[in-house]
């Protein structure tokens, strides 16, 4: 849900009881304090992301270079299809 849909949201979530003025200095507290949890939470979420990426990639680097280091072509071959093998079976 992107931010101005959410902020919409919290903005009609929270009370409005007392005057104009101060209901608005109030939203905007809330709207502050939601949008600085909601903020923290996303980064969080990509940070986790970027570590599962590189960690994937780093995989494969070393798939690779087990794979090149073979001289032969047929057991090059035979590399390459068991890390395709492999990578299906993960999904």
């Amino acid at each position: 849900m992107g931010l101005q849909i959410r902020s919409k949201k919290y903005w009609d979530s929270y009370p409005n009881e007392t005057n104009r003025m101060e209901i608005v200095k109030e939203k905007l507290k809330w709207l502050k304090r939601d949008i600085k949890q909601w903020n923290i939470n996303n980064i969080a979420s990509m940070a986790i992301k970027k570590q599962q990426i590189v960690k994937e990639v780093a995989d494969l680097d070393l798939k690779e270079e087990s794979c090149n280091l073979e001289e032969d072509m047929s057991a090059t071959s035979e590399c390459t299809e068991r890390n395709i093998r492999e990578e299906i079976s993960v999904v």
